[in-house]
């Protein structure tokens, strides 16, 4: 069964959107995850894959538009991408004939298939990262200890809601004297700490794999 979830760029934000992907995620836990990525705007639409795979190890993304990409002088090196971030990487383009078939064969290739989390590197916030996630761990969850730690971090209501029923008081409280701590020792919210990094990994994972190419006006 496919579920075919609402368009975001991301998991951190409080929208509908947002809340609704991210519950799916982590409630149903889909055998295969499947990201659009557009190819036109590669930096901003992996924010997304990447916040998916710190959180899902089974995950697969289709690059789509490559035809206009390609119009516009962008090419993106799909094996390098793929080796990059660690998963399959599926060119997508209607006009060039790369269509659903690849895609639907990919994930029967990937079911029952698992794995590496994508760890980011956050900077300053790791060392917070580290002892949130080692008390995380203690809580039996099924879930990745060091992307809860991040959304606690993060002031993530719904994480927060599922430590608070697992109860994990404590943590909650040990994650919200580290918010205070972060802010007044950085100058900065760890949500914005934590959404500059990934958005530097992304770029620099796009830049590697990206050939960018005057285009003449036509």
């Amino acid at each position: 069964v496919f579920y075919d979830l609402p368009g975001v760029y991301g998991l951190s934000g409080s929208g509908i959107l947002e809340a609704i992907v991210k519950q799916f995620l982590l409630e149903r836990k889909p055998d295969v995850a499947l990201v659009l990525v557009d190819s036109t705007n590669l930096e901003r639409s992996l924010s997304l894959a990447i916040q998916v795979m710190e959180v899902h190890d089974n995950v697969i993304l289709a690059l789509t538009k490559l035809d206009m990409a390609h119009d516009m002088g962008i090419h993106i090196n799909t094996d390098g991408l793929s080796r990059a971030l660690g998963v399959k990487v599926i060119p997508v383009s209607i006009v060039w004939g790369l269509e659903v078939k690849e895609i639907i064969e990919a994930v029967r290739e990937a079911l029952g298939r698992r794995g590496k989390l994508l760890n980011v590197d956050y900077g300053v916030l790791e060392p917070y990262i580290e002892e949130l996630a080692a008390d995380v761990s203690k809580l039996s969850l099924e879930l990745n200890p060091r992307w809860v730690a991040v959304k606690l971090l993060e002031g993530d209501r719904m994480v927060e809601d599922i430590i608070a029923r697992s109860k994990g008081i404590s943590v909650l409280e040990k994650a919200r004297r580290a918010r205070i701590e972060i802010t007044s020792s950085f100058g900065r919210d760890p949500a914005a700490i934590a959404s500059e990094h990934r958005f530097r990994y992304a770029l620099r994972v796009a830049r590697e794999n990206v050939a960018r190419i005057a285009v003449q006006a036509k």
